[in-house]
């Protein structure tokens, strides 16, 4: 594990962050759109247990940052000189996970923790994804090795790596972690496609929606309720939530593609929307 400590600083936070709009749908949920202030296109990608929520944006200048969400208050995240910054997972304790495009133009993972920036890179990799982070600290996230086209999901532990991927698979990335170090995340098979995947106690389970070309788990809680979304068709893309063996769809009112990332202990489901013009805005459900 190769690790690179950098001072921290924050961009200066706008204190408005706009909600857009606000749709209750049958069962009281709703949805609230969130945008960062002065955005082309926002993503949340992470929420405790508090409601804070991370993220990335992309300002007039089509650069790409992290950001955090917490109070109402909009902060931006940049990894010291990289030229795009994504914040894709936090815990309780206030770190933030994610990964930046370093000068090479390769994905690094960062962590963030106390003010200060570590640089996790999975060993001999050509790139890597962090992508979530519970209370203890444990890591998941995704590498691309060396010499092969494709990625590989890995779980990080007490500074020991290892790898996570369904057996068979061609393709895995591990997505989300809760606080009992189950692991969900997606794999692919040359002849079966793409399917979600949950880790438990050394064990493989697949993750797969009736009728679905392609299932994604991305995140989970800790009473093992899993978000994600599925694709049926060319462009028909749907989030879910997964709770004892059954599934619920969400769609954003009016979207043409829905995606969940988060769930925090109350249920809160985070993630973004693409409308009729394809402009990705992200969103909280609050149950």
């Amino acid at each position: 594990m190769r690790l690179m400590k950098s001072s921290f600083i924050f961009a200066a936070p706008a204190l408005i962050f706009g909600v857009a709009l606000t749709c209750t749908l049958a069962g009281a949920q709703t949805f609230q759109q969130i945008d960062a202030p002065g955005s082309t296109s926002t993503t949340i990608l992470g929420i405790n247990t508090a409601g804070d929520m991370v993220g990335a944006y992309t300002d007039q200048n089509d650069v790409g940052h992290g950001f955090m969400l917490s109070g109402g208050v909009f902060t931006t995240i940049d990894v010291p000189g990289a030229t795009y910054t994504a914040a894709t997972g936090l815990n309780d304790n206030g770190s933030v996970v994610g990964f930046y495009s370093a000068p090479s133009g390769l994905f690094q993972g960062f962590l963030l923790s106390a003010g200060t920036f570590t640089t996790i890179d999975y060993p001999g990799a050509r790139a890597t994804q962090l992508e979530g982070i519970n209370n203890a600290g444990q890591i998941v996230g995704f590498f691309v090795p060396q010499r092969t086209p494709t990625t590989q999901g890995f779980s990080l532990k007490a500074g020991k790596f290892k790898v996570l991927e369904p057996r068979g698979s061609t393709r895995a990335q591990s997505n989300g972690i809760n606080n009992t170090g189950v692991v969900v995340g997606s794999s692919s098979r040359t002849f079966s496609g793409t399917s979600g995947f949950q880790f438990s106690q050394g064990t493989f389970s697949s993750i797969v929606f009736p009728g679905a070309t392609s299932t994604i788990a991305w995140g989970i809680n800790d009473s093992s309720q899993i978000v994600g979304y599925q694709q049926t068709g060319e462009s028909v893309v749907t989030g879910f939530e997964l709770q004892q063996g059954t599934f619920t769809t969400f769609v954003f009112p009016g979207a043409l593609q829905t995606l969940c990332f988060g769930i925090n202990a109350s249920g809160q489901i985070v993630g973004y929307y693409q409308g009729q013009n394809l402009v990705p805005h992200g969103f909280l459900l609050i149950p």
